[in-house]
């Protein structure tokens, strides 16, 4: 839900606020928060705060509202490049386990192989 004051000064809820009665003397104040995807719970705000009152435009509004989809989606991609990176990295360290056992696999069955290839090739020199 947004929350969008025109005049800090005259709302009672701010009127008292340290941000409007010093510096930086907050006035107009616009409040989007930012959600994600997965959940109901905001990620946090886009805050956009002024030093005189004034109304925002239909056009101001729309744009604060699109900015906040674009930083939704940004936030959502970060997400999601950061689960591919640990995607890969799981994958890295369990294919070098599987080397690993590849390796071992081979040397258990090229070993009696090995023997069994040296005992035919000393059967036939006799």
């Amino acid at each position: 839900m947004e929350l969008i004051i025109s005049d800090l000064r005259k709302d009672p809820r701010f009127a008292n606020n340290p941000y409007v009665v010093e510096p930086p003397n907050l006035v107009a104040y616009a409040g989007f928060p930012i959600f994600s995807d997965k959940c109901e719970i905001p990620l946090g705000t886009l805050v956009v705060a002024d030093g005189e009152a004034h109304e925002l435009s239909a056009t101001q509004h729309q744009q604060l509202q699109h900015l906040v989809a674009q930083l939704q989606q940004h936030l959502e991609l970060r997400r999601g490049n950061h689960l591919l990176r640990s995607a890969a990295q799981r994958i890295e360290v369990a294919n070098r386990r599987l080397e690993t056992v590849v390796f071992a696999v081979a040397h258990d069955l090229r070993a009696p192989m090995l023997r069994q290839a040296g005992l035919a090739d000393a059967l036939t020199e006799e």
